[in-house]
């Protein structure tokens, strides 16, 4: 008997070749500087970094879309000592959107530049502090050191204390500083306490706020009120002049 010859199947090329069309057209419009940053909204950012993040910004430009990193651009906005956080996201109309948070100082530091001190106790200069923060002068080993070394100067601690502090004499000008012996000192007012070493912060605080409530006043008129023993507290009165 003769052999049947079988049928050849004939692969029909029109949907291969619309498929491949179409990933061509895809990929070309992801790639294309078309998809670039071509307007950007910025949110919170102040009017002195403003240059600096445009800056950053423009760098985007004729990067298509989907070759931008959005963490890129927040580590570099975040390179600005007194922002917090950044949040950048962008679409593939060219649209981004910027949003900056920046620190909340809870406290000034003695320097010839505008530096702030946050309440985990990071250090930033910044072109703008409110007036009534408590001044923090830090102790001399580490008074000329770059901001972000903290050696020799407990600066998560004294920022817990400049909030306690400010939130127990909310009226009154507060200041922070190490005498030559390295113990901790704040003033209230015209008044002097003494708290030593760091350590016990949270027990001399309340020491404090138990004298204030019981003695109103008493503390202006006092040399100095020493709470290195907060259970213990020891007054020493101003001498009277001759």
């Amino acid at each position: 008997m003769p052999t049947r010859k079988k049928k050849r199947t004939r692969i029909n090329p029109g949907p291969i070749l619309v498929l491949a069309i179409l990933v061509v057209l895809v990929t070309g419009i992801l790639y294309s500087p078309l998809t670039s940053i071509s307007r950007a909204t910025v949110e919170g950012a102040r009017t002195a970094d403003k240059n600096t993040i445009g800056g950053i910004l423009g760098d985007l430009n004729r990067i298509p879309w989907i070759k931008v990193n959005p963490k890129w651009v927040e580590s570099q906005v975040m390179r600005i000592q007194s922002v917090d956080h950044a949040t950048y996201s962008q679409n593939i109309f060219g649209r981004g959107h910027l949003v900056v948070a920046y620190r909340e100082p809870v406290a000034r530091i003695r320097s010839s530049r505008l530096v702030g001190l946050d309440a985990s106790g990071v250090m930033f200069e910044t072109d703008q502090l409110p007036p009534d923060l408590p001044l923090i002068t830090r102790p001399d080993p580490a008074r000329d050191l770059p901001l972000t070394i903290v050696s020799g100067f407990p600066s998560a601690l004294v920022a817990d204390l400049a909030v306690k502090a400010r939130q127990m004499a909310p009226n009154e000008k507060l200041s922070i500083w190490f005498d030559e012996g390295g113990s901790l000192c704040l003033n209230m007012g015209t008044g002097l306490v003494i708290l030593g070493a760091c350590d016990d912060l949270d027990a001399k605080l309340r020491s404090l706020k138990e004298f204030l409530d019981l003695h109103p006043g008493l503390l202006a008129k006092l040399d100095s009120l020493n709470l290195t023993e907060p259970s213990h507290p020891a007054m020493t009165y101003k001498k009277a002049r001759q």
